[in-house]
């Protein structure tokens, strides 16, 4: 019950994503969250570090089950073979799953770079920023992570707060965010609307 989050729906910061997607500068999304928000939110590519808990299935036979049937059961969930059903995330101790070896190819190929929400202090999303070879390193969280010297732009906020602006802006590239550093957010702004290679790691 507790990696149960399928009443969890995008927020605005999944919607932003979605629109740089859908403007083709958003390479990937690189995540550690096992709710499924970013596909859900119409993502087209995300690489889900720790899985998903969408896709479940039993250890003994391997069938496949939804979600919702795996989060209906009171009890541990069963197959028809009388396996037990898990949900394909990594657990504690378990090796991270295939999306990583992507997401070191993404990371150290891309051009800019984004960490939204992440301390930056626990692998697999501090080794993966320390293999960027990039320009713009962009680091959004509200407290200082040990890479934000290294960063071209560091804003410390709440990322609800920092997206909402940068949706009003979207469409206005000109427009400054006063409350954070206004000609970096600026700068930012027009990043978004020229660079062909983002990849972001959201945590």
């Amino acid at each position: 019950s507790n990696l149960n989050c399928l009443d969890a729906t995008p927020n605005i910061i999944h919607e932003y994503l979605k629109c740089l997607d859908n403007q083709n500068k958003l390479r990937c999304v690189i995540t550690q969250n096992i709710d499924g928000l970013h596909k859900r939110a119409g993502l087209t590519n995300v690489l889900e570090l720790h899985g998903t808990i969408y896709k479940n299935h039993c250890i003994k036979c391997g069938k496949e089950y939804e979600a919702s049937y795996v989060f209906s059961n009171h009890d541990i969930p069963v197959c028809s073979c009388g396996g037990i059903i898990r949900p394909d995330v990594v657990l504690y101790g378990e090796s991270l799953t295939e999306d990583y070896d992507e997401a070191i190819k993404v990371v150290s190929s891309c051009e800019t770079l984004i960490v939204a929400g992440s301390s930056l202090t626990v692998n697999p999303a501090a080794s993966l920023v320390s293999l960027f070879n990039g320009k713009n390193l962009i680091i959004l969280n509200d407290n200082e992570t040990p890479y934000d010297r290294c960063a071209t732009l560091v804003i410390h906020d709440d990322l609800k707060n920092i997206f909402k602006n940068l949706t009003f802006n979207i469409f206005h590239l000109d427009f400054i965010y006063i409350n954070l550093f206004p000609s970096s957010v600026a700068t930012t702004l027009k990043m978004f609307s020229v660079v062909p290679s983002i990849a972001l790691i959201y945590t």
